[in-house]
């Protein structure tokens, strides 16, 4: 139901090359399965109208489990509420913030999904790299935070106090800013450390 969370997942699977619907709350959800069902739902425990355990149910009453697997999002990451939702019928558990690897892995495993990976073009020689740069400890600290956290506001917040620190700051601020659009989140780690 948050709205920053949807269309980072939605980014994420596009451009993975999966087609995506989204629903802002658990009876849409009932609806658009209803109306076109798809291969999977990722869904949110919590939502303003139904929660996600009872969208499942109503969905289980109008198709087969092995025509639509359901995927049990939730902040909460204790052993014995992952196994209730499991419990509960969700093929698969994935906490957040959900990392880009967890929903590729599960849908490998769910629906059989092989990727094809493909490498990137090497940066073009006359495009300046950047190098190591004096990174306050703290913003450093805040950068990988946010990172970890898929928090793209914040992660753009602290690109502009580090674009303000001069040359270095704002060619690794372009460097990570072009990772966020990627949603990259494991890369702008590496490039902190």
């Amino acid at each position: 139901d948050v709205p920053d969370n949807r269309d980072i997942l939605t980014q994420i699977l596009e451009r993975a090359g999966v087609r995506v619907t989204q629903a802002t709350g658990g009876w849409q959800a009932v609806e658009k399965v209803r109306e076109e069902p798809p291969d999977i739902v990722f869904m949110d425990i919590r939502m303003p109208d139904i929660d996600g355990v009872e969208a499942m149910e109503r969905i289980w009453k109008e198709h087969d489990r092995s025509q639509v697997r359901i995927v049990a999002l939730s902040a909460s990451v204790l052993d014995h509420e992952r196994r209730q939702y499991l419990d509960a019928g969700f093929h698969d558990f994935i906490d957040k913030p959900f990392r880009t690897e967890a929903i590729f892995d599960c849908m490998a495993r769910l629906l059989g999904v092989e990727y094809e990976y493909t490498t990137e073009d090497p940066p073009s020689r006359s495009e300046p790299q950047p190098g190591p740069a004096a990174v306050p400890e703290d913003l450093r600290r805040r950068l990988s935070r946010a990172a970890g956290l898929y928090a793209v506001t914040e992660l753009r917040r602290c690109l502009e106090e580090l674009a303000a620190l001069g040359d270095e700051g704002q060619l690794l601020s372009t460097a990570i800013g072009q990772l966020v659009d990627d949603y990259d989140m494991e890369g702008i780690t590496r490039l902190l450390e």
